[in-house]
């Protein structure tokens, strides 16, 4: 067993204070890389007579969509009230972090309530084996110890269930380093959302299976007060070539890149991807996700089976500036796990590389 040594962290974090966990994490990540700390080497239930310290038994897996999971669970024998945190380390570098607060059944025999674990994480890599170790982390007035490591080995495991390059797909990926092939593709199923009863300022169209998804999402909203509007939907080929070129001319062609897709790297040539707007104003804004519309589709899209393509802060992988009004249909199915998993990117989510440029 590795325990972490007692410092003024510790006596910090016995108030708990989120700031003072997240230095204890860095700081445990950096004595990590530095070999400082060396990982336990396989399962056990750590813990000494004086049961100071976390201590638990947990179980690593690979689920069918290739995400990691961690369940089990893990307390502080000396305070059973205390928080416990779980860092999870791969190949040494710290990644994810949950807390152990789920319903732990097997615990109550112990008078040990809600001390369970039962999580899903991306995994660092789906191109080797990767070494995960979880660290047991009292944020109350215990030690921090190792509880384990094992190798779990993502390689040819698929995160959707069809293919990311058939156009035709409902889950191609489309970004600066993958265009639609070919790159004039028209989708065949695509419908009017105006037959659907979707609000269309501009008249739009999306293939079927989202924009029978949309109409289920506009429905909902409308029964929380929120009226939404599909501003954009599918276009073609020549209508991209004509938006790019008008970006081009007022912004130039770098500028126009962190904005426009070029013709043939566009969502929205799909037929997956819609821009919504509400009647709060902010239309094609980023001032749009903190309307009442903007927050409602942000907290619900992804049970309608749709993601906000590109998120805040991550221009680095999708290659586009923050656009709180795109989203993508993917399923529910990806949607919610992406969700779930803390997940912001379709990239990270296949686990291909970015694609911050052409």
């Amino acid at each position: 067993m590795h325990t972490f040594p007692r410092t003024w962290l510790d006596a910090a974090l016995r108030h708990r204070a989120r700031w003072a966990r997240t230095v204890l994490l860095s700081v445990i990540a950096a004595a990590v890389t530095l070999g400082l700390l060396a990982p336990a080497a396989a399962f056990a239930t750590p813990g000494d007579d004086s049961g100071d310290d976390p201590e638990g038994r947990i179980s690593l897996g690979l689920r069918t969509d290739g995400l990691f999971t961690l369940s089990g669970h893990a307390f502080d024998r000396s305070d059973l009230g205390a928080p416990i945190i779980l860092a999870v380390f791969q190949d040494r570098e710290l990644t994810h972090s949950f807390a152990a607060d789920a319903p732990a059944p097997e615990l109550r025999p112990y008078g040990v309530a809600g001390k369970g674990i039962d999580a899903a994480f991306l995994p660092s890599t789906r191109q080797a084996p990767v070494q995960v170790c979880v660290a047991g982390i009292n944020i109350g007035a215990g030690e921090n110890s190792w509880l384990g490591c094992s190798m779990l080995d993502a390689r040819g495991t698929s995160s959707v269930p069809g293919s990311t390059t058939d156009p035709a797909s409902e889950y191609v990926l489309v970004n600066k380093q993958n265009p639609l092939s070919p790159v004039d593709h028209v989708p065949g199923d695509l419908v009017d959302l105006a037959t659907l009863g979707v609000p269309s300022a501009n008249g739009h169209s999306l293939r079927e299976p989202a924009a029978n998804a949309m109409r289920d999402m506009f429905e909902a909203a409308r029964a929380s007060g929120i009226t939404l509007d599909a501003t954009s939907g599918y276009r073609s080929y020549a209508t991209q070539q004509s938006l790019h070129e008008d970006f081009v001319s007022t912004l130039g062609q770098s500028g126009a890149d962190l904005t426009s897709a070029r013709p043939g790297y566009s969502e929205h040539q799909t037929g997956l991807a819609v821009d919504l707007s509400s009647d709060e104003g902010c239309v094609l804004e980023q001032c749009w996700a903190s309307t009442l519309g903007g927050q409602w589709v942000a907290a619900n899209a992804h049970t309608f089976g749709f993601i906000e393509r590109y998120p805040e802060g991550m221009t680095s992988v999708t290659g586009f500036e923050w656009e709180p009004w795109h989203y993508r249909y993917v399923g529910v199915e990806v949607a919610t796990a992406m969700h779930d998993a803390g997940v912001t990117t379709y990239e990270q989510w296949l686990g291909v590389p970015a694609a911050p440029g052409y």
